[in-house]
């Protein structure tokens, strides 16, 4: 079994969906929804480095 590669800034959530995939049958509003929290995932996660650097900053 080979690996599917890896998205250049996929987020934990994104990989696990890339992995697992091809072992569930989504429907198609599911994958969406799936979809659109591997997008969001990214997006905390630059939020909440951005609040620990300015957090930082203050110090």
């Amino acid at each position: 079994m080979t690996t599917p590669e890896k998205p250049h800034n996929a987020g934990a959530l994104a990989q696990l969906h890339q992995a697992k995939r091809q072992n569930v049958a989504h429907r198609s509003g599911s994958a969406r929804f799936l979809a659109r929290l591997a997008d969001e995932d990214h997006q905390r996660i630059a939020l909440l480095i951005r609040k620990w650097l300015e957090q930082d900053a203050l110090k």
